[in-house]
């Protein structure tokens, strides 16, 4: 790290993010497989649950943008920046078609209205908790967890009464995309113009 910060817009910005966590997670897939404890897990299922983390790593980005630096950017500005930044990666960095990067899209889309849903349904549960509570980031980053480990259930067609409780998979993946604050550390190698 230098003493001066290289300035990058905020859609570079989110581009480096983006493109940097999904590298990161497609070399190191296998070690959060095992690290999650899971490893009899079908072909099948490892093609599902890596074509569903680029979603958790868009929503994520999504979430911490939003957390770091809320008088720059709100949730919606949020979205449609990841959006559209997650759909230039999809054409620039893949070989996938049109079709299967709507596809992706949708199924951050997807990942997303099932957050919201998530944490609508969490404020509802928690308004009567007395005692300590996760704070909002972390009730927001475990909403997510749950929201990527019920699509995941919802796209392998498995069922939570399966034996093992197949989405305890999705969720530790989840858990591992969502556990660095990737923006944060970012931002200490960039300033960003908004």
């Amino acid at each position: 790290m230098s003493i001066f910060k290289q300035k990058l817009q905020i859609n570079q910005f989110v581009s480096v993010l983006i493109a940097m966590q999904i590298d990161t997670f497609n070399q190191n897939f296998e070690a959060l497989l095992i690290q999650a404890g899971e490893t009899d897990i079908t072909d099948k299922h490892k093609e599902i649950l890596k074509a569903q983390i680029p979603s958790i790593i868009a929503a994520n980005a999504m979430l911490d943008l939003v957390f770091h630096y809320p008088r720059s950017i709100d949730s919606h500005a949020a979205s449609s920046l990841v959006v559209e930044v997650m759909a230039g990666y999809l054409k620039q960095e893949t070989e996938l078609s049109n079709k299967e990067i709507e596809n992706q899209l949708g199924i951050t889309m997807d990942l997303v209205e099932r957050f919201v849903a998530k944490v609508d349904e969490s404020e509802v549960n928690t308004q009567d908790i007395k005692g300590p509570r996760l704070s909002e980031v972390d009730q927001a980053k475990f909403s997510l967890c749950e929201a990527f480990s019920e699509m995941y259930l919802q796209k392998s067609g498995q069922k939570l009464t399966d034996a093992g409780d197949p989405s305890f998979i999705a969720f530790q993946l989840a858990k591992a995309v969502v556990k660095s604050n990737a923006v944060k550390d970012l931002s200490k190698e960039y300033k960003i113009a908004f």
